[in-house]
């Protein structure tokens, strides 16, 4: 708890009224203020969505995939107080399509560590919607790993590219994405062969 608290200072006033000073630290780094709309994939939508099915908390199930922070906040008691005998343990091998057995007693501890960390430690508002909740994007997997290859590729062949169009409005970042990664197939495509 101790080191938790060192990496991610807990807030004892809530996110949305702190001093922007102490919102966004994590580990002792100063983030900037969170702008723009966000994609969470990968262990935050499992872990997420694990907590929306197996708390029954009804605001989070409505406003799924762009729940606030609230919601989940609201939620973690509805995962993190179920009983492991005669409740969770009954139902450990079809729980949630994405938790394996062996993975759905750590499904409390990811859902607060996340929630925490999305809240206290990058300063999302508690009341904003600006993350979306997935596994799939335009039908496709989502992982971190590939948006990291893709912003390294883009920074290394297309150093001028911007998301911002050339009459300052955001351009269809879509397509942006879409011509990287065939430029991507293209000049890689024979590593896969």
């Amino acid at each position: 708890t101790r080191e938790v608290k060192r990496l991610i200072p807990h807030q004892e006033v809530p996110t949305s009224t702190a001093s922007p000073s102490s919102r966004g630290v994590v580990g002792g780094v100063h983030h900037p203020p969170v702008r723009g709309h966000f994609y969470a994939m990968s262990l935050f939508f499992f872990s997420l969505d694990c907590l929306r099915e197996l708390s029954s908390h009804e605001p989070l199930n409505r406003s799924w995939p762009t729940p606030s922070i609230a919601d989940l906040t609201d939620a973690l008691h509805g995962l993190c107080s179920r009983s492991w005998k005669g409740d969770l343990e009954d139902i450990v091998h079809d729980s949630h399509e994405f938790t394996r057995a062996e993975v759905l007693p750590d499904r409390c501890f990811e859902s607060v560590y996340m929630v925490t960390l999305l809240r206290d430690g990058f300063g999302f508002n508690l009341e904003s919607r600006d993350i979306t909740f997935t596994f799939l994007v335009d039908g496709d997997e989502v992982e971190w790993s590939l948006g990291m290859a893709i912003s390294h590729f883009a920074e290394e062949q297309l150093p001028a590219v911007t998301l911002l169009g050339d009459d300052g409005v955001d351009a269809d970042v879509g397509a942006s994405v879409n011509g990287v990664l065939r430029m991507y197939d293209e000049k890689y495509l024979n590593v896969y062969e």
